[in-house]
Order: structure tokens, then C-alpha cells, then sequence
């Protein structure tokens, strides 16, 4: 364990508090969720009761490591009941950020949740998808659509059933 980790624990063992925030509202979660510190986001999760805190641009610490590329932390903070449908101010979502900057293996794992909403438009109009292709992903943009029109026919289907 690194000295960071080792002292992460034993300050949460005292009881810090690890909602506390910097004056720009960002956590400690957020931190260790965008710098890739997959260690210290499971000894973070571990002591907090609410992991979908957000700083004050509603950014939350999921969508910190979906930004980053960080795959194994975007899915240990979902499993552990992070919400991927959670916008920002601006109204993007982590699905927006992995799918803008090509991290192509965080936008199949967020697009294989059921509960992930894949058309949340942003403050422009923009989904995803839009985000994707704008940027020159045309692969992952491909990838959110077809998604999208598997769900879509799996919906007639069991509507016309």
C-alpha cells in the first residue's frame, strides 16, 4: 500500500470526514476518480454514504473518471451504486464525456447498463452520440446508436406483445 493510501485509511479511521469539499465544491473522490488512483477511490468508497456528491459545475466523481479513461474506476463506482445518468450544469452526462474523448471501453460499459438513459441531451442539444461524432468518433458514435436502435425494437416488440 502507498504512503497516500496508508494515510487516506488512517485518517478516515479517525472519522475524516470524506464529503468534505475545496472551494470550488470538488471532493476527494473527484480527485482520486480523475487521476486514475484506483486504490484510494476504494478505501474513499468505502467510508462515503453518497458517491454521486457533485462539485459545483453538478459534476460528479463518475464522470471525473469517465473524462479521464479511467474503465476499472467508472466500473467500480457504478457497481458500488454511482448514477451514470446524472447531468452536469451544462447537462452532459458520463456517457458524454467517455464518448467525446474516444475512451471507447467506458462507453461499452456504460451503454450495457440498463438503467443508463443513452439520449440525454445536453444544454445544446447534443446526446452523446452527437458529442462523439462532433469530435470524430465515428466508431463510438456508431456504437451509442446501434445501442440505441436495439432498444428501441426490443421496445416494439414487447409493446406488440
Amino acid at each position: 500500500m502507498s504512503d497516500e493510501i496508508e494515510t487516506a485509511q488512517l485518517l478516515l479511521n479517525c472519522d475524516a470526514d470524506p464529503q468534505k469539499h475545496d472551494h470550488d465544491g470538488r471532493f476527494v473522490l473527484s480527485f482520486a476518480s480523475m487521476h486514475g488512483n484506483f486504490g484510494m477511490v476504494k478505501i474513499l468508497v468505502q467510508h462515503m454514504s453518497h458517491l454521486d456528491a457533485v462539485n459545483h459545475n453538478g459534476r460528479t466523481s463518475l464522470m471525473g473518471a469517465a473524462s479521464a479513461g479511467s474503465s476499472e474506476i467508472v466500473q467500480y463506482l457504478v457497481e458500488n451504486g454511482a448514477d451514470p445518468n446524472i447531468p452536469d450544469r451544462w447537462g452532459e452526462t458520463a456517457l458524454h464525456e467517455a464518448a467525446s474523448r474516444g475512451h471507447t471501453s467506458i462507453v461499452e460499459y456504460l451503454i450495457a447498463l440498463p438503467a443508463a438513459e443513452l439520449e440525454i441531451r445536453e444544454e445544446f442539444g447534443r446526446t452523446a452520440s452527437n458529442w462523439a461524432r462532433q469530435r470524430g468518433k465515428e466508431d463510438i458514435a456508431d456504437l451509442i446508436d446501434a445501442e440505441i436502435a436495439r432498444r428501441r425494437a426490443q421496445a416494439s416488440i414487447q409493446a406488440s406483445a
